[in-house]
């Protein structure tokens, strides 16, 4: 996939209102990428039994490279115990606080004797932030109040880690997957410098694309990809793992079955495009453009049988984001990426429902 430097032309055509695009390549270096993530698990309280700590944050950095542990490490006193759970509890809804464009996964370790009414108190706390998405109490104890389970929406109650490690995998995906950023053009009463100024933020992503593919590639240009991706995980088994297979067996034909495996490759190309981190996308281009290029050949083999194509998406989203497409009805919306669709209703509907509420 070549392509020639520079500024390309595009045709004043009357129903042009997106200004001319200026390519510029943008300087990178083999740490671009920022370390945070989308998704963060927070762990709260006590550790396991016979489980140390660079133990179990190196086991949940098997599933999601951003954790932060707020335990207890070794105390002697049920009081002293309680006055440091309080600690960790404060200390997490702080960070939570301050995090505005992260989603974060509690697990809250209630495997000691704990003060109900402050747990209670932290759930509801907690359970009201939009940047938490799911609540999993560990609870080898039995416990914890049942009816926490229903009075509070992301909270969830297990009674061993194993449980608790399998619904993190579980949530983890499932935010994956539903991390959307979109937005919608409404042409009629807007001056056209309104216009103009909108156009170009709405089509953004296709703007993008249509860049990327005027810009040179080669075999560095891949090699450059890889390593920025090995340098932001580090030594963590599983991606290195990942970033390997995806090395020694990848050809451009498979751009899309790459893309929808929850690896590496998946959450750091959404988390550039939701983030419109151009000189991120810019290191991922070769990838970008192979995709590109497959979904524009399958869909043209589409059209040969089928002259209308209904899809459907089960997407959770914040009343917010719901109010803002009700208000948009009958006008144009448009993604920041790409997103799984499926021909049955009833299989979205289902994915929506097996979703956390958290967005709700």
């Amino acid at each position: 996939m070549g392509g020639s430097q520079g500024t390309p032309k595009r045709e004043n055509t009357p129903g042009n209102i997106v200004p001319p695009l200026n390519i510029q390549i943008p300087a990178v270096n083999e740490t671009t990428l920022e370390s945070r993530e989308d998704i963060t698990i927070l762990w709260v309280g006590t550790l396991p039994q016979d489980i140390s700590k660079q133990t179990l944050e190196e086991k949940i950095q098997q599933v999601n490279n951003s954790v932060r542990l707020y335990d207890d490490l070794t105390l002697s006193s049920a009081a002293s115990h309680l006055g440091t759970v309080v600690n960790c509890m404060k200390d997490s809804l702080e960070y939570i606080q301050l995090t505005e464009k992260e989603k974060a996964v509690i697990i809250l370790s209630y495997s000691d004797p704990m003060n109900s009414d402050l747990v209670k108190k932290y759930l509801g706390e907690v359970n009201s932030k939009r940047q938490v998405d799911s609540i999993l109490i560990l609870d080898n104890l039995n416990q914890a109040d049942p009816s926490w389970s229903s009075s509070f929406t992301k909270v969830s109650i297990f009674n061993n880690f194993n449980q608790v490690f399998a619904e993190v995998v579980k949530q983890i995906e499932l935010i994956a997957r539903q991390l959307l950023a979109f937005s919608s053009f409404e042409q009629k009463q807007r001056t056209t410098k309104d216009l103009t100024k909108e156009s170009a933020s709405f089509l953004w992503f296709q703007v993008l694309v249509d860049a990327l593919k005027k810009m040179p590639t080669n075999k560095n240009s891949f090699k450059s990809m890889l390593t920025m991706c090995r340098n932001y995980y580090g030594t963590q088994k599983k991606y290195e793992a990942d970033i390997n297979e995806f090395e020694s067996k990848y050809i451009p034909s498979n751009a899309v079955k790459w893309y929808t495996r929850d690896t590496f490759l998946y959450r750091l190309l959404n988390k550039a495009l939701r983030t419109e981190d151009v000189t991120s996308l810019y290191v991922f281009r070769t990838f970008i453009v192979d995709l590109c290029n497959q979904l524009e050949a399958e869909f043209g083999k589409l059209k040969v049988n089928e002259d209308e194509l209904i899809l459907y998406r089960g997407q959770q989203m914040s009343e917010t984001e719901f109010e803002k497409l009700q208000h948009n009805e009958h006008n144009l919306i448009s993604t920041n990426g790409f997103f799984s669709t499926t021909r049955g209703k009833h299989i979205a509907t289902n994915f929506a429902k097996t979703s956390s509420t958290s967005a709700c």
